[in-house]
């Protein structure tokens, strides 16, 4: 017997898998702290004259 397609999960109740991450201590300053890191060393190899 063929199981049925299931109907997409709405995106606030896939969010609520993830919400453990949230328990992890200093990730999102970490990750902004990477993230603008990052950005800084593209927008040096971005500016002419370098």
């Amino acid at each position: 017997m063929a199981s049925k397609p299931k109907a997409p999960m709405p995106t606030a109740e896939r969010a609520k898998q993830f919400l453990s991450f949230a328990a992890l201590k200093g990730l999102q300053e970490a990750l902004e702290k990477k993230e603008a890191a990052v950005e800084t060393a593209a927008d040096r190899q971005e500016t002419p004259g370098n």
